[in-house]
């Protein structure tokens, strides 16, 4: 038996476009700046400068990867959606109040989501690889065979588009987690590409701070769903 109702998220990842695109280098000293910016609470512990073309701030529950046409951000030790969208939010209202005083304009614009967590069985009463291989994939021995080694587990991606009105494409698996050839949790992972606007978004943080809980609503109903219809 699976324990759903502890699912819990691991990981969110956020990759944002700045549009329209920028030059190829950042204005002399603004990445510094940012860095100062984004680090007043001591939120990172080492800072890695492309020159202008980007810069690295990692942190242990935060990597921000900055380039002149994209933004990408690594949440780890998922606390609440709540806090995450905080944080989110500050983070991109930093970065565009520093760039826009260095002179750089631009919009943002949502271009993938992905969560992922991990649903425990119940006293690893269930086998999560077998019983996974079995029930959503007519994978048998002889298929298996064509492969090397030691086949431990296998997995299910799925690829949908959502009603035209909600705006994004969805990649979802579901999988065993880790290298485990019994019990073990399940693996649950949510990735949903946006489109752009028909319009230019007037509050376009908070157009990907919506983004995020879509996808968080998304894992957290629809996947859920399909993975107990699946693997009750």
């Amino acid at each position: 038996m699976l324990l759903y109702d502890s699912f819990s998220i691991r990981h969110l990842r956020v990759e944002v476009l700045l549009y329209p695109p920028s030059e190829d280098r950042f204005p002399e000293g603004v990445l510094s700046r940012l860095y100062a910016s984004l680090n007043a609470d001591d939120m990172f512990d080492d800072c890695a400068l492309r020159q202008r073309l980007g810069a690295i701030f990692e942190g242990e529950r935060l990597t921000y990867d900055i380039e002149t046409r994209r933004i990408r951000m690594h949440f780890r030790n998922f606390g609440t959606i709540q806090e995450s969208k905080e944080n989110l939010n500050h983070l991109l209202g930093a970065t565009k109040k520093v760039l826009n005083e260095a002179g750089m304009r631009f919009l943002y614009l949502t271009d993938e989501v992905e969560i992922w967590g991990l649903v425990p069985p119940e006293k690893d009463s269930i086998d999560v690889a077998t019983s996974l291989r079995s029930k959503a994939m007519k994978v048998t021995q002889p298929h298996l065979d064509k492969l090397p080694g030691q086949v431990i587990s296998a997995g299910l991606t799925i690829h949908g588009h959502a009603p035209e009105e909600a705006n994004y494409t969805y990649d979802v698996t579901i999988a065993p987690y880790g290298h485990v050839a019994k019990g073990g949790s399940l693996y649950l992972d949510a990735e949903l590409n946006f489109g752009f606007p028909p319009e230019p978004p007037e509050e376009d943080v908070t157009l990907v701070v919506d983004a995020v809980q879509t996808t968080y609503d998304f894992i957290n109903t629809e996947l859920i769903d399909f993975a107990q219809s699946l693997m009750p």
